[in-house]
This record gives structure tokens, sequence and C-alpha cells, in this order.
């Protein structure tokens, strides 16, 4: 949904649209969740900052919270072991 591959621009994207990207990803940079132990799927700039944080996908995210709950650490154990085993099988997931 709002990735960072969805954040790709082509030469036909108009000027607003590139712009209205590059601040959205600005205020996803520059403002932290509340609560840092707690991830709010309801809250979808919140959602992006987790995915950017964790380098995932917001579908990965969501799948992540939802198998294991709100918890950072545990969802970031998950997905970290996760990008591992992707790695030592050559990317192949």
């Amino acid at each position: 949904m709002f990735g960072p591959s969805s954040m790709q621009t082509t030469p036909n994207t108009p000027k607003y649209a590139k712009q209205r990207r590059s601040s959205m990803l600005a205020d996803i940079k520059q403002s932290d969740p509340k609560d840092l132990t707690r991830i709010n799927v309801r809250d979808a700039l919140e959602v992006q900052w987790w995915s950017l944080r964790f380098n995932v996908t917001t579908q990965a995210l969501r799948a992540a919270v939802e198998e294991l709950g709100p918890s950072a650490e545990p969802v970031r154990k998950k997905l970290q072991a996760a990008a591992k085993a992707s790695f030592d099988k050559g990317g192949e997931d």
C-alpha cells in the first residue's frame, strides 16, 4: 500500500504527486510513534514508520502483528529472522 516501492515515481507522475509523496516520507521519518514498544496497526503513519524501521512491507508487518500481537520486540525478532532465512536461501522468498 504505502511501502517504499509505492513511493517510486515515473516520468508521467504529476509534480504535485511527487511532492506529496516526498512530504509523506519526511513526515514518517520525523515522527516517532508515541509508544515505541507497541505497534498500532490502526494508525497508517505508524504502520509506515514501523515498516521503514524494520525494512519490510506493510503487509509483512501487519501479518507479523496479527500473528504475534502488537509488542514491537517479538515482531522485530520474527521479521529479522525471516529476512536472515531469506538471505541464507539466496533471496528465493
